[in-house]
């Protein structure tokens, strides 16, 4: 088994994603912007884990969040976890693991970002298939 890792960069989440924002929307306009940023981060980690070349995946996933907000506000790091939800179910989703198996080992805020981003490192085991031998014909 080898231990890998890639990096994916998220765009930065919707303001209604935050817990202490999303009460104040229908939850039909929620829904909608839950499943396009889960769709977002689906498809942005798939490019990057096809890089790498993803597969057999075994046990845990240890994923280090990197926050480059679009401003210079206090965030409170629990909220900008839970607003990464639907990110981490798009990050489970493109590299086919149970977001059960995800241990956050990691949460860094960084200075301003134009339109803000995330930067998620992803590391896991992944287990090594045999080669097959080489036909002697």
């Amino acid at each position: 088994m080898r231990r890998k890792h890639f990096d994916v960069i998220l765009p930065w989440p919707p303001i209604e994603l935050s817990p202490n924002h999303n009460k104040k929307i229908h939850y039909m306009v929620l829904q909608k912007i839950i499943r396009n940023y889960r769709a977002t981060a689906r498809i942005l980690t798939h490019e990057a884990a096809q890089k790498v070349r993803v597969r057999n995946v075994v046990g845990k996933v240890n994923i280090e969040f990197h926050f480059y907000p679009p401003d210079n506000a206090r965030r409170d790091e629990d909220n900008l976890l839970a607003s990464m939800k639907a990110g981490i179910d798009g990050i489970a989703d493109a590299i086919c693991v149970n977001d059960w198996y995800f241990h956050y080992k990691e949460m860094t805020v960084h200075g301003s970002y134009p339109q803000g981003q995330v930067l998620a490192r992803v590391s896991f085991l992944q287990k090594s298939t045999p080669r097959r031998a080489k036909s002697t014909r």
